[in-house]
């Protein structure tokens, strides 16, 4: 087939061969004031050949506004005359078309981004292919297409010896790795060495004097890599310092973007009131605050999500649900899917204890939305909740074994950031079909996490569990689980953590009833139960309610 149409394409005329050789460099499809200004010659003749071309049926007219626009019959048409240009005259017509397009196109040159960089990196420019490479990873990173991201920056990055000057070199190569670092976290993982690489590279080129926006944005990079890997010491760290960056560059964008940074590390260190003081400086959107952070994901969107988490953890269920549709609706609106399910990963746990119907569709909203544009790691986590959610309502080997399957693929991402969280259900689990050896294991695996990472946003609740699983193994630690209880409450009270201070408060009041220490049983719960002023009719507080009336008969 391609020695035929190579064949119809030498008996063509000159002139007509040229022109489709031309249209062949330019792409598929191509406009016809686009054809004038690359081809140069006179509008009649061009109008005489592509009139024979269509008659040839080499290429057909798409009817257009202003000007048609013409397609090659077949994409093997458009191979054969590309290959047939010698290369030094392609790599010519390559820079014309990239030339011709910023002329026609100058105002809308966004519209344009990928055109410019094919062109550009297939001729001798090099200057110009690297630049609207890093302009197309840019914006396919703004748009949640982070495997075109990688694409856009790995092929700019392999064109930079070819610019001549140091510092324009290495300016854009610290825009190129961030890119590279920043997409490659959501689809390669953050344990891939190409994340490690990318962002190690842009540190040290932000040494170089790099300017505060600069800086801030790959400390923002380096903070975002840490906190999913839950290294949260280091990553309040660097949220610190983007806010002194922010502070020196006098600038509310980046002081909002760093608030965010540091009401995220903190949230994970149990300082709930820290962090929803951070979070509600956050949730106000400016007009000239990029729709991606740090995070790639939109930040008021992500600051609401937080601090719903935060005030479900300080007593405020019914409030938490109503800012959990006030983050999903903020991030539905943006068109930005990596903020959709970013938003989703947050809400759903939330909405899991507040709403659980709710919690378990807006849990599969995030799969989906993940497995289309190929976050993985953010998949991995909605299974995960998925399958937290069955185990809440039933509880079989089946279900813990899948469980236990996608915590494994988890850590494969390097992501070790809610690894409690998962460890807590599946503890949960053994529990309460009857293995508590294997769910203490577990819980006391969680315990040397947290104390490694201090992600004690579960602190409390796992040592309540502990003392339930010590009593679902033998009534003889009786004791041992009331101190677990009781440090449990030590803990949340430490944290202003309400809702984990109830649980643990409704587990030692039990035991406490079972003991014939009813009196201090009903005065515990009933201080905890009065402090809440909303949230009845949710399970954890239905159970306290049900016990302090078992305890008041």
């Amino acid at each position: 087939m391609q020695a035929v149409i190579a064949s119809r394409i030498d008996r063509l005329a000159p002139s007509k061969k040229e022109l489709l050789q031309t249209m062949a460099v330019i792409g598929r499809e191509f406009p016809l004031p686009l054809i004038r200004q690359v081809a140069g010659n006179s509008q009649a003749d061009i109008e005489c050949t592509l009139a024979v071309l269509q008659a040839g049926e080499f290429i057909y007219e798409q009817p257009a506004f202003p000007d048609p626009e013409y397609t090659f019959n077949h994409a093997l048409t458009q191979e054969v005359g590309y290959n047939s240009v010698l290369i030094e005259r392609r790599k010519l017509l390559h820079e014309r078309a990239g030339a011709a397009i910023e002329s026609l196109y100058a105002s809308r040159l966004d519209d344009h981004l990928e055109e410019l960089a094919r062109h550009y990196s297939r001729s001798d420019n090099a200057c110009k292919a690297v630049e609207y490479l890093r302009l197309a990873s840019d914006q396919a990173l703004k748009c949640s297409h982070h495997a075109e991201a990688i694409a856009h920056a790995s092929a700019a990055l392999k064109l930079l010896q070819k610019i001549p000057s140091p510092s324009n070199r290495a300016d854009a190569e610290f825009s190129l790795q961030l890119n590279l670092g920043m997409a490659s976290m959501l689809v390669l993982g953050y344990s891939a060495p190409e994340v490690r690489e990318a962002l190690e590279r842009a540190v040290e080129l932000t040494r170089q004097n790099r300017p505060g926006r600069q800086t801030f944005d790959v400390i923002g990079g380096l903070f975002a890599f840490y906190l999913v890997r839950a290294d949260l010491r280091r990553a309040n760290r660097l949220a610190n310092e983007m806010l002194e960056i922010a502070a020196t560059e006098k600038s509310e964008a980046l002081s909002i973007e760093g608030h965010l940074a540091l009401g995220c590390s903190l949230f994970w260190l149990g300082r709930f009131a820290e962090s929803l003081e951070h979070s509600m400086l956050c949730s106000v959107a400016l007009p000239d605050l990029s729709p991606v952070n740090f995070v790639g994901s939109d930040t008021p969107a992500v600051a609401l999500a937080y601090q719903a988490a935060c005030l479900w953890h300080l007593g405020f269920p019914e409030q938490a649900a109503k800012v959990c549709s006030r983050a999903l609706a903020r991030a539905d609106s943006l068109n930005h899917p990596c903020s959709a399910a970013t938003v989703r990963q947050i809400v759903s746990k939330v909405l899991l204890f507040v709403d659980f119907h709710l919690g378990q569709q807006e849990t599969e909203r995030m799969i989906a939305i993940s497995s289309e544009y190929g976050f993985r790691l953010l998949e991995t986590v909605g299974k995960l909740y998925r399958h937290m959610a069955t185990l809440d309502r039933r509880e079989n080997l089946e279900d813990l074994t899948e469980l236990a399957v996608l915590i494994r693929r988890h850590a494969e991402f390097g992501a070790e950031i809610e690894l409690p969280t998962y460890y807590a259900a599946l503890a949960k689990g053994y529990g309460e079909i009857g293995e508590p050896e294997k769910a203490l294991t577990l819980v006391n695996d969680a315990l040397n996490i947290i104390k490694e990472t201090s992600e004690c946003s579960m602190k409390a609740e796992f040592h309540r569990l502990k003392g339930q699983l010590l009593l679902l193994q033998t009534r003889a630690n009786l004791d041992e689980a009331e101190r677990w209880f009781r440090s449990g409450i030590d803990i949340a009270q430490s944290q202003q953590a309400k809702s984990w201070e109830l649980r643990a408060t409704t587990s030692l009041a039990r035991l406490l009833c079972d003991s014939n220490r009813r009196d201090e049983a009903r005065t515990l719960l009933s201080d905890i139960y009065s402090w809440f002023t909303e949230g009845f009719e949710l399970p954890d507080l239905k159970d306290a309610k049900a016990l302090l009336d078992e305890l008041s008969a």
